[in-house]
């Protein structure tokens, strides 16, 4: 089976965003939006609007959501790369992660490529 058959199909929704619905009945969103103003101080950290901020959001519809699924990372990285690495190799992308859910360090090992 190739890479791209674990993927989800995922669509654009407005102002960047993209949704796709795993198999275990979850809805996802990602985020891909321009951040240079978080470093309006900076004018080097602003690089020159090459400043962008990644986040999803997941839903449930079903109370079982426990299940590992290798198609939920592999969907949320390539919207990723399909979208910010065509902008040049200097850009900065940042991740933040919630942690309210207990799965910060999961997430901090997947992200910090």
């Amino acid at each position: 089976m190739g890479k791209e058959s674990l993927r989800y199909p995922f669509a654009p929704i407005d102002n960047g965003a993209f949704l796709f619905v795993t198999d275990q009945g979850c809805l996802y969103t990602v985020e891909i939006s321009n951040r240079h103003n978080k470093f309006i101080n900076d004018e080097l950290l602003r690089n020159g609007g090459n400043v962008f901020e990644m986040s999803f959001y997941r839903k449930y519809f079903d109370m079982d959501h426990t299940i590992y699924d290798a198609s939920i990372e592999a969907t949320i990285m390539h919207i990723f790369c399909v979208n910010v690495l065509p902008k040049g190799d200097t850009c900065i992308f940042f991740f933040v992660c919630d942690t309210t859910d207990g799965n910060g360090k999961k997430r901090a090992r997947k992200f910090n490529m």
